[in-house]
């Protein structure tokens, strides 16, 4: 089975920021979790959170699409459970 979830947001900015938003590594570390994402296709990175009982901190990714400045795409893995991301701005 095959499950997508899509959000729809908009936002009073250029389409420059927008994009440095989701692509640089220390604006996403701000919003979404410390890492070491770099904008290259193949790059396998991680997001680390705080470990707990439950899960280790790490989200493995590998940056699929790069095709700026209006879709990146990439790999959301945690365990055996591995989505994928696509952003389209």
């Amino acid at each position: 089975m095959s499950l997508k979830l899509e959000l729809d947001f908009q936002y009073t900015t250029t389409i420059e920021k927008l994009w440095s938003a989701v692509t640089d590594s220390n604006k996403l570390a701000k919003w979404v979790l410390e890492n070491d994402f770099k904008l290259e296709v193949g790059h396998r990175f991680q997001f680390r959170a705080e470990p707990n009982e439950y899960w280790d901190g790490v989200i493995d990714g590998e940056v699929l699409v790069v095709d700026p400045p209006t879709h990146l795409s990439y790999t959301w893995a945690v365990g055996e459970e591995k989505h994928t991301v696509n952003w389209t701005l």
